[in-house]
């Protein structure tokens, strides 16, 4: 018996990760119970790899010492910004939809840790 592994197929074009309160664990939905998302690409995708390698690419012409913790994380929120390729219209902040990725990650790291989980695990991304 065997299993042919290039039946594993990427998802490129994103996949929707619902929200969920950062202290109950509960998702969050709408009035009308319609779930709150974010549309997000995963590690494997070429937008991911696009933006990791630019970051790296820009690490390795750093002076040793120069990389810190401040640089890593907006970094990371960097790449978790350029994987965000949409988001329900019932997300809304203070009222408003988001325009931006940045506008909905900014201030929210709770939410950026949610998106980073989601676009690092495969199981979302791959299909059998």
């Amino acid at each position: 018996m065997s299993y042919d592994i290039d039946d594993i197929k990427v998802v490129e074009n994103g996949t929707n990760m619902q929200i969920v309160h950062p202290t109950t664990g509960e998702p969050l939905y709408d009035e009308e119970n319609k779930p709150v998302t974010l549309e997000l690409v995963g590690q494997d995708s070429d937008i991911y790899r696009k933006i990791s390698n630019r970051i790296t690419n820009k690490r390795a012409k750093m002076r040793p010492g120069r990389l810190t913790a401040e640089r890593i994380e907006s970094d990371t929120l960097e790449i978790i910004e350029a994987c965000t390729t949409g988001w329900s219209n019932n997300l809304v902040l203070n009222g408003e939809q988001p325009q931006t990725a940045k506008e909905i990650y900014q201030g929210r790291k709770w939410l950026r840790e949610q998106a980073e989980q989601h676009i690092h695990d495969r199981a979302n991304y791959l299909g059998n």
